[in-house]
């Protein structure tokens, strides 16, 4: 691919996207971050953003431990299991390490492969600046009591906008949030973007994106019945295998849920303004592309109900009977397309490397329950 003139010399991600993407660093548009590594744009990262993300990534990990731990005593109790079984199991199930070093690690790990560097705040902070834009309500800073929170986006903006000018860059930052953006209205090296699939396109040569996204079109890629279609169906089936829902319902009765699962009935590929499939080049390089789409799935998901009601005299709980319940839900997901080979044959010489799809469903509401009378022994 030849040399093209960038108009922004480096990226840096605020923690507000590692944890829309569920700090899910080897997946999804976080891996994408990899095409950056050895090139001509700069990946930052601001230490204060940094220790944000390591803090709010060893809470989840912390969470993921505790579940499990309540899972294996859950088991030990109700199944019946050996000790020697769950303590196996839990040997299996857990990683040396507190939790806060291993989501350091996890992060230093993540910034080699990407090939970022961690920006020492402390170097290029301008502490009179910091006090005037908080005495003054400048952005960052927002008219509000707990404005002492922005503080840390405060140094991060700051220190980012002395490290760019002195680089004589400009940087794009990946944020979603409203303080980031109104400072960036006033910085002449920053510019804000609240998705990191727009902030990577902005990197690609555009004449390139231009010309795969008319040849996609051109061949039908995603209009007719080819391998790719389904492919992206037999991932949407798979990534609801096991997907953990959340069920809203409503009783007289008390109730329990068990055995819940979502089936697969069709879904839609979102449409732009003229009708075409709205898609993204999120990655070129010079024999892989990544797109990505957005798709509504329908699904049916399907829950055991057990209901009961509280017996005062006795203090316990009596079995009213059970059911089973189905309810249709729809739910939007994007999805990432990896295609590899020769694009200068068109259609024929394109594969499908690798379809991700990033989310799947995590509620269902199956609106008022009730036991199956027909089904109820006295």
């Amino acid at each position: 691919m030849s040399d093209i003139e960038l108009d922004f010399g480096a990226i840096t991600i605020d923690n507000c996207i590692f944890k829309g993407e569920g700090y899910k660093l080897d997946e999804g548009l976080l891996k994408q971050m990899v095409q950056f590594k050895n090139g001509p744009v700069q990946v930052i990262q601001t230490d204060i953003v940094h220790n944000e993300a390591r803090k709010h990534l060893a809470e989840n990990i912390g969470k993921a431990r505790t579940s499990i731990s309540q899972a294996l005593r859950t088991a030990a109790k109700q199944l019946k299991i050996r000790q020697a079984t769950i303590d196996a199991a839990a040997e299996l199930l857990t990683i040396p390490g507190e939790d806060a070093e291993v989501a350091e690690n996890r992060l230093l790990k993540y910034y080699e492969r990407i090939g970022a560097e961690i920006l020492k705040c402390s170097d290029y902070i301008d502490s009179e600046r910091l006090i005037d834009m908080y005495f003054g309500t400048k952005a960052p800073f927002e008219s509000v009591k707990d404005k002492k929170s922005e503080f840390p986006d405060a140094i991060a903006l700051i220190s980012l906008e002395k490290w760019a000018e002195e680089k004589g860059l400009k940087v794009i930052a990946v944020s979603n949030d409203g303080g980031w953006n109104n400072f960036s209205e006033n910085s002449a090296v920053i510019k804000v973007v609240q998705s990191l699939s727009d902030a990577i396109a902005l990197f690609l040569p555009h004449n390139k994106v231009n010309e795969i996204i008319a040849q996609i079109r051109e061949d039908e890629l995603l209009d007719e019945k080819n391998q790719v279609l389904e492919v992206i169906e037999r991932e949407i089936i798979n990534s609801l295998d096991g997907a953990s829902i959340y069920v809203e319902a409503c009783s007289n009765f008390y109730y329990e849920e068990d055995d819940v699962y979502a089936t697969y009935v069709s879904h839609e590929l979102v449409l732009d303004d003229k009708g075409l499939v709205d898609l993204k080049v999120v990655r070129i390089e010079d024999d892989i592309v990544v797109l990505q789409i957005s798709a509504n799935v329908t699904c049916e998901v399907t829950a055991s109900f057990d209901f009961s009601v509280y017996d005062s005299i006795d203090r316990d709980h009596v079995g009213m009977g059970s059911n089973t319940c189905s309810t249709e839900e729809t739910y939007n997901t994007d999805i990432l397309i990896s295609l590899t080979g020769d694009f200068t044959q068109g259609f024929d010489g394109l594969e499908v490397a690798e379809v991700e799809v990033l989310e799947t469903i995590g509620s269902a509401d199956f609106g008022e329950v009730e036991p199956d009378w027909g089904d109820h022994e006295e």
